[in-house]
């Protein structure tokens, strides 16, 4: 009797055991599941931004941002915008050109800046925001040309190096309950007699 309790005991433990690991194999793949569609609704919701850039006489840019979809989302709750420069390695030191980090960091490498006298905007004009974005509402940023650099030697060449090249961008996007979206566009400003004729 005492033998056929030990089975019967023996048994039920790997049942047990059993049902653990199905258990858990169940809460792997849930989560997996979960994940997944937790990834494909971020995807869903990825915000189309209509960005309009206007050049205007004196050299002011005003960029234009506006939400207007996808239909599942009807605002932004901070949108951040950031001046990039031409080139990632800009704000790396080279042995010899005798600038330190912090001066490479300062300038902006591109052709304009968002106006820093405007509130939100940081003291270099690299950076605006956050700002909230309802959907269909535009928002807008001032744009000047971007200030040559006082150790730079050449100071005609660094507007002329810009001409025409695009405005670079990184626009950070946050909605309560997901992960931000980055979008990196290039704007190239537009004169608004142009498009008239």
């Amino acid at each position: 009797m005492a033998v056929a309790s030990l089975i019967i005991a023996i048994i039920a433990i790997l049942i047990a055991l059993g049902s653990v690991a199905y258990t858990r194999r169940q809460t792997v793949a849930s989560e997996r599941l979960t994940a997944i569609e937790v990834l494909r609704r971020h995807e869903d919701l990825t915000p189309d931004l209509d960005i309009r850039c206007t050049h205007f006489d004196g050299g002011d840019v005003i960029l234009e941002l506006e939400l207007t979809g996808p239909a599942g989302l009807d605002r932004l709750d901070e949108v951040c915008v950031r001046i990039r420069n031409d080139r990632p390695d800009r704000t790396t030191s080279r042995a010899g050109n005798g600038l330190s980090t912090e001066q490479l960091a300062d300038a902006i490498w591109g052709p304009y800046r968002l106006n820093p006298g405007v509130r939100d905007t940081d003291r270099l004009g690299r950076e605006h925001g956050p700002f909230s974005l309802p959907r269909q509402e535009p928002y807008k940023l001032s744009l000047e040309p971007t200030m040559v650099p006082s150790w730079y030697t050449v100071p005609g060449m660094w507007r002329k190096q810009y001409e025409g090249t695009p405005i670079r961008l990184e626009i950070t996007c946050r909605r309560d309950g997901y992960q931000p979206w980055v979008a990196l566009p290039e704007i190239t400003p537009i004169d608004p007699l142009a498009t008239i004729w």
